[in-house]
């Protein structure tokens, strides 16, 4: 009788680059927004008392129904740091405001984090509300009285006005490490179970914010800022820098220390870093390399020595970036999104076992768009076999590029079926063949 195996067995078989004697890859995909309109019509035609039952999972965790019907096997949990940083509403003097139509003013909110990033909430979309990104204040500004702040100078006095939220007072208090140190225990005691009650289905997967993104939303567009910083002000971009990476490590090291009190192992830890456009990186991949690179190092050499590995979620174009990503410890690239000309077959072809591969299923175009589930079928197959490098060290993880929102169901359940079926080592044998 063959072995049954846990997501996490399947996942820490991928990244010790041991596949060979899997029966199948894992699966990892993001999100399904509930404003999105294939959440709204899943629950309308999928989620009725019709759903069968292997689907349905009320679990320790939550319910993981959608999770396990899409088969992304992976849960997210950690310890957030800055904890209880304010959210600042943003003064209705800024320049942001004036960008906004005069008919949407009124139902706006708008506030800023700790990292300078402008997020703002109020509008509809399919009816829900929801939240995006708009912008960072950590600008370029100029005053009332004609004076030009630059970047650094409002940030500091955002900071010495609302906290550095590097400080140790921004910690996850007590409350929520002890918390955090349950589900740990939890799952070491579960994920092995299989049964309704356990979590075999599931790989826990904690975060560490972000290194790159974490500078750039605050600094505004990110090319722009950041570059004039890289060439201009080198010093002073290296010390910003330098407080985010104590952000993101502080984050990583508490979650490890957590962990090893209560005999718990984490096994993967995400950076949630945003790089590219469609079709360029946000960044030179040259000043990447100086500025950025050594800051991953640091945090992937800390993670690596405790027994887990890196994924880094990036949208956009990142192929250029890749060697970067290598170089500073980064064991995973999620997304592969491939309406920003990321091509799986090209980045194996240029860089082998290097990097694991997770997601490139283009949710974007092909699963929104194809008019036949045959369509889907056939994308998802060839994905499989440009993304994985061989049977023995397949690498790869199959996902969606990105959260599932207007993709009509029958394409995504076509794409989860496929991922199963090309899935199964015996059938990348014969796709690599």
């Amino acid at each position: 009788m063959a072995k049954q195996l846990t997501a996490r067995d399947r996942f820490r078989a991928v990244f010790n680059h041991e596949t060979g004697e899997l029966d199948r890859l894992p699966m990892l995909s993001l999100g399904t927004p509930s404003h999105g309109l294939f959440y709204q019509n899943w629950e309308k035609t999928i989620a009725t008392e019709d759903l069968p039952d292997e689907y349905v999972r009320i679990t320790h965790f939550g319910d993981k129904t959608m999770n396990k019907w899409i088969t992304s096997e992976w849960h997210n949990i950690g310890l957030g740091w800055p904890s209880g940083y304010p959210s600042v509403p943003l003064p209705k003097d800024h320049p942001e405001w004036l960008k906004q139509a005069a008919k949407e003013k009124e139902h706006l909110t708008m506030s800023v984090g700790w990292n300078g990033s402008i997020h703002a909430s109020g509008m509809k979309m399919h009816g829900l509300d929801y939240g995006w990104y708009v912008n960072g204040t950590f600008t370029r500004q100029t005053t009332k009285d004609g004076k030009t702040l630059d970047p650094w100078e409002i940030r500091d006095a955002f900071y010495a006005e609302h906290g550095e939220p590097w400080d140790d007072k921004f910690a996850p208090d007590k409350a929520a490490q002890k918390n955090f140190q349950k589900e740990l225990q939890w799952y070491e005691e579960h994920y092995k179970d299989f049964s309704e009650q356990g979590f075999s289905d599931f790989a826990l997967m904690c975060s560490a914010g972000g290194l790159f993104e974490g500078t750039w939303e605050g600094m505004g567009s990110g090319t722009p800022g950041m570059s004039i910083m890289c060439r201009k002000y080198p010093g002073k971009l290296k010390t910003w820098l330098g407080q985010v990476k104590d952000i993101a490590l502080k984050s990583a090291k508490l979650q490890y220390e957590l962990a090893e009190e209560v005999g718990a192992q984490i096994d993967f830890l995400w950076f949630w870093d945003d790089s590219g456009q469609k079709g360029r990186p946000l960044i030179d991949p040259k000043y990447h390399k100086e500025f950025w690179v050594p800051m991953y190092k640091e945090v992937c050499d800390y993670v690596h020595k405790h027994g887990g590995h890196v994924i880094i979620h990036s949208c956009g174009f990142g192929e250029s970036l890749v060697p970067n990503w290598i170089e500073g410890g980064i064991d995973a690239w999620q997304t592969i999104e491939r309406a920003a000309l990321n091509e799986p077959a090209r980045i194996r072809e240029q860089f082998g076992n290097k990097i694991i591969l997770v997601g490139a299923v283009d949710a974007s175009n092909v699963v929104s768009f194809a008019k036949t589930t045959q369509e889907v079928d056939k994308h998802v197959k060839q994905t499989m076999k440009d993304a994985v490098f061989s049977p023995d060290d397949a690498c790869y993880v199959p996902g969606f590029t990105h959260d599932l929102l207007d993709c009509p169901v029958p394409n995504v359940r076509a794409a989860v079926d496929a991922m199963l079926i090309y899935g199964k080592i015996g059938e990348i044998k014969k796709l690599k063949a």
